[in-house]
């Protein structure tokens, strides 16, 4: 009998103090539950740092920012910056003169902490005001930047 109550005794002892639970967990300090995420959510596949229009991209730097280019202007680069692509993908730049879109070109971001590049529109004396929203795979507009042509 002595037996029996060393080995069932502090096991007995142990539920009743603990409820059956293990030590760590403590109903006051329960997790919180998770936050709510929509079914359709999409990760982040990065964030852009800079979006700009310029007359010129060198040494993978905008030359010339500007908001209006004169007519006469034969590109116009939209140069982007972005940081902490999660994984290899792509960046979509979709050129809109008006709401009537003029083009779309897609590039590759590999993952890594940063990304420069851009993509060019010849304008061809098309006067107004323009557009150009970069979307990511999902085809999320992640940015957008606007300019004229007078």
């Amino acid at each position: 009998m002595r037996l029996c109550n060393i080995i069932i005794l502090p096991a007995f002892f142990a539920i009743l103090v603990y409820g059956g639970l293990s030590p760590a967990y403590s109903e006051d300090k329960a997790a919180a539950p998770a936050p709510a995420v929509k079914a359709d959510a999409k990760p982040e596949l990065f964030t852009v740092v800079r979006l700009v229009i310029a007359k010129d991209v060198k040494d993978r730097e905008p030359v010339d920012i500007v908001d209006v280019l004169p007519a006469s202007t034969d590109k116009a680069y939209c140069f982007l910056e972005v940081k902490d692509v999660s994984v290899d993908t792509d960046a979509e730049f979709v050129w809109y003169l008006g709401d009537k879109e003029m083009r779309a070109t897609s590039v590759t971001l590999k993952q890594g902490p940063r990304w420069r590049t851009y993509a060019n529109k010849t304008i061809n004396g098309l006067r107004g005001n323009w557009r150009v929203d970069v979307r990511d795979a999902n085809g999320k507009v992640l940015k957008s930047v606007s300019f004229k042509v007078e």
